[in-house]
Order: structure tokens, then C-alpha cells, then sequence
């Protein structure tokens, strides 16, 4: 392997490793979405799942 594709493979799994940390982060907010509307509406969260 040549340093070349060193360092191509070294960006490919920092650039894979920040999509996980990304999507991470938006399944945590997707959750405290519902969390905040279960509480303003009050109905359980799967009834305002079902409205999107």
C-alpha cells in the first residue's frame, strides 16, 4: 500500500466515523421531538408518530 491510500483510507474512516456521530445526534433529537410532543399534546407517543 502506498501512503497515498494511506492516508485515502485513514479520510474514509474519519469520514464514516463522523457520519455515525451525526446520525447519532439526529436519532437523539428525532427522540426528544416526540418527548416534546407527547408532553405539549399529551397524547402518547405513537398517536404523534402516526401524524407525521
Amino acid at each position: 500500500m502506498s501512503l497515498i491510500q494511506v492516508f485515502m483510507l485513514f479520510g474514509i474512516i474519519c469520514l464514516l466515523y463522523q457520519m455515525r456521530e451525526h446520525l447519532r445526534r439526529l436519532r437523539k433529537l428525532q427522540n426528544e421531538i416526540k418527548e416534546l410532543k407527547h408532553l405539549i399534546t399529551g397524547a402518547p407517543p405513537s398517536e404523534t408518530s402516526k401524524e407525521n
